[in-house]
C-alpha cells in the first residue's frame, strides 16, 4: 500500500461482514486511507493517484482511486471519477474489466442492470436491491462503516457496494 498504511492481513477483504474506511493520511503528495475489519484488523487501503490539492475547478478534474488488499498489496479494484459535477464513479476489477457505475442514487452493473438503489435513512444509508432487500448499510459516523447483508456473497456486487461507501466521503485536501 504505502509507508502510511500497512496491509497485514492474509484474509480477503470482501469476505468480511463489516469494513471500516479510515481517514485520509498524507505522505508528501500521496494520499491513502486504511481499510480494516470491524475489529480494527488491517485489510487493505485506498490510494489516491492524482494530486488532491484544491483549485478553482477541482470538480472538473479526473480522479482515480486504487483499492488494494492483504499483506502483498494485491490490487482489488479501481474507481475513476471523470470530470463532472455529478460525482459518477466507474469501477473496474484488478484486470481493468468494467464492473459497474456508481451514481448518487443507484448502482448499475457494467451490463446496464440496476443492482442497488440508495435509501438515505438517518443515520445510515441503506443500499437496496430491486425487491427492497438490504444489500448493505453505510454509516459515516467516525470511520465510514459498511456492513454487507448476510448471505450476499457476489464479489462484484460487494466491490460496487464498497465503492459506493468510498465515494461517499470527500477526497483529501491540503
Amino acid at each position: 500500500c504505502s509507508s502510511l498504511v500497512t496491509c497485514h492481513s492474509s484474509l480477503i477483504m470482501l469476505e468480511h461482514a463489516t469494513l471500516l474506511l479510515h481517514e485520509w493520511k498524507a505522505d508528501g503528495a500521496a494520499w491513502a486511507r486504511s481499510i480494516t475489519d470491524g475489529a480494527g484488523q488491517p485489510l487493505g487501503c485506498v490510494r489516491l493517484e492524482s494530486d488532491p490539492r484544491t483549485f478553482w475547478f477541482s470538480w472538473l478534474r479526473r480522479v482515480k482511486l486504487d483499492i488494494f488488499e492483504t499483506d502483498d498489496a494485491s490490487h482489488l479494484m479501481t474507481m475513476t471519477r471523470s470530470w463532472s459535477m455529478l460525482g459518477i464513479w466507474e469501477v473496474e476489477d484488478a484486470e481493468a474489466r468494467a464492473v459497474g457505475t456508481i451514481y448518487a442514487c443507484s448502482i448499475v452493473s457494467s451490463e446496464g442492470h440496476r443492482l442497488a438503489l440508495v435509501e438515505r435513512a438517518n443515520p445510515a444509508i441503506r443500499l437496496l436491491n430491486e425487491l427492497d432487500q438490504v444489500l448493505a448499510t453505510v454509516s459515516n459516523k467516525g470511520p465510514v462503516e459498511i456492513t454487507f447483508a448476510p448471505g450476499e456473497a457476489n464479489p462484484f456486487l460487494r466491490m460496487l457496494l464498497l465503492g459506493y461507501a468510498i465515494a461517499q466521503t470527500p477526497l483529501p485536501s491540503r
